[in-house]
């Protein structure tokens, strides 16, 4: 073979070598554009529109699921995806803390999350403003003293979802034991005052655990403290009012400290105790009384061999000196979309779905939750109004 030969025979391998590369990469191509084009997650539909997820991260409760199932029903074109942050594992400290690592990453494929209330000038920087995507008429429909957690210097960036009061639980079962038991029902029902309620204890539960209250360095033990103050007629919130070396900071002190210690009102593992672990204590030692939300009789996980004296839990207001009326902490949590989202229109439109008529009468009925609308509150004249299946609806 001449060296031509050899040239024509290397050059026409070189031909069909690029031939194969270049049909490959057309089959490549159009196999990953079938993926693309057929993915559940990412496009199609019954009538192949394109689909938006969108990732939601709260605490997931049935109601929570059942809410995200029926929007998905009924959105051609967004699919909501539940990241659940479970209450128990995850108390409010520990939540905050991730939900801020998260933010701060700038990276996070998590559009909607739920904060609680009071974190709003936290969480405001990493937050996309909603007056642009909630229309006036809707934020107008929520209960006025919960929208004022959501502005921070004058912008909207949260909208609240439920909310959330302090109770006074009481173990009916108990109480009924008493002499002259219905009459201390009553007097629970109408709200207790203190003189009462250190009556209560020196007469029947001297020598055991009385009250549970949520003593542990978090912020429910700061909900105590102002629902205990507004009790005694002593108004923090009020800064005119209120000053840490005056009278009134060191006689709220003064009682607080003698409910753990001179009186022996409040149980001193109450300092260890958070939400779920206040409820354990209380059913497992029978303590006659514990201060919690109204929401917590649904929410936490009480043991199977536990469930019957739970089912003896009734709620009433909290106790308060004579002549003041019974206070309560406002709680509960709030939906923020994150200002990274890349889809902060889709997100919006789940989130007005969630404090619609609609989704607002779910969180009514299923009873775990306060809705944030005000004509559900309505006893007539509203086409929202439902009734609603806790005790706690005469609190709300």
């Amino acid at each position: 073979m001449t060296k031509k030969d050899k040239f024509s025979s290397v050059k026409l391998n070189r031909t069909d070598y690029l031939r194969y590369i270049t049909i490959s990469l057309c089959v490549i191509a159009l196999v990953f554009i079938m993926i693309l084009y057929f993915s559940p997650s990412d496009s199609g539909g019954e009538e192949g529109r394109e689909v938006t997820t969108i990732y939601y991260a709260d605490n997931i409760t049935a109601v929570h699921q059942k809410l995200i199932s029926q929007f998905n029903s009924i959105s051609d074109n967004i699919k909501v995806v539940a990241v659940n942050l479970d209450h128990e594992k995850l108390n409010t400290n520990k939540r905050k803390e991730l939900i801020t690592r998260n933010l701060r990453s700038q990276r996070s494929k998590i559009d909607i999350f739920a904060i609680d209330q009071i974190w709003m000038p936290r969480f405001a920087k990493w937050a996309e403003p909603l007056e642009l995507h909630i229309p006036e008429e809707e934020i107008n429909k929520i209960k006025p003293e919960l929208l004022k957690s959501c502005y921070y210097e004058g912008k909207l960036y949260t909208i609240p979802f439920f909310y959330d009061l302090g109770a006074l639980y009481y173990r009916e079962d108990i109480i009924q034991k008493l002499p002259n038991g219905e009459k201390w029902i009553k007097i629970l029902e109408e709200g207790i005052s203190w003189n009462k309620f250190k009556e209560l204890k020196n007469k029947y539960f001297s020598n055991r655990p009385f009250y549970v209250i949520q003593g542990k360095a978090y912020e429910a033990l700061i909900c105590n403290y102002l629902e205990i103050s507004a009790g005694l007629g002593i108004k923090i919130s009020d800064d005119s009012d209120f000053l840490f070396n005056g009278d009134s900071f060191f006689k709220l002190n003064k009682f607080f400290h003698s409910l753990f210690y001179k009186d022996n009102i409040i149980s001193l593992r109450s300092l260890e105790c958070d939400e779920h672990s206040s409820f354990i204590y209380a059913l497992e030692e029978d303590i006659p009384f514990l201060r919690a939300w109204v929401t917590n009789i649904f929410n936490v996980s009480i043991p199977e061999n536990l469930k019957e004296k739970g089912e003896n839990l009734k709620m009433a207001p909290l106790p308060s000196n004579e002549g003041i009326t019974p206070a309560a902490a406002l709680g509960g949590w709030n939906l923020i979309i994150s200002k990274y989202s890349r889809n902060k229109k889709a997100a919006a439109e789940f989130m007005r779905f969630m404090i619609s008529g609609e989704a607002q009468r779910e969180l009514f009925a299923a009873g775990s939750h306060l809705p944030v609308r005000d004509t559900l509150y309505e006893k007539s004249g509203s086409a929202e109004y439902a009734p609603c299946k806790t005790p706690a609806r005469r609190l709300a």
